[in-house]
């Protein structure tokens, strides 16, 4: 694990990432700027592109994005522990270079 995030080429590229075997965390703000984060027990892959996200029990996070539709998800594979990530809006991905968030 080298620390910074991966960018895949499609989402297939890290199926394993979508097991469910590590959780995944997503972090948004709220209007004014405060930060959330938290895990996510499984992302769910919709095809080589989009990713789907229940929000039971995240009523904050839920909340920020309907406020600011922007959020940070990083997924790790359960095989490496390499982690990847993107900026993701409810409009669908803003960025393909999450390296540049931090």
């Amino acid at each position: 694990m080298s620390g910074a995030l991966s960018v895949p080429s499609t989402l297939d590229a890290i199926a394993s990432c979508f097991e469910g075997i590590v959780p995944a965390t997503i972090c948004s703000c709220a209007s004014d700027g405060t930060p959330n984060v938290t895990y996510l027990s499984i992302v769910h892959r919709l095809d080589e592109w989009h990713v789907g996200l229940s929000y039971q029990f995240f009523n904050k996070t839920r909340k920020n994005v309907l406020d600011n539709p922007m959020a940070q998800v990083i997924v790790v594979s359960p095989d490496t522990a390499d982690q990847y990530g993107w900026i993701c809006s409810t409009n669908g991905p803003t960025s393909r270079d999450p390296g540049s968030t931090a």
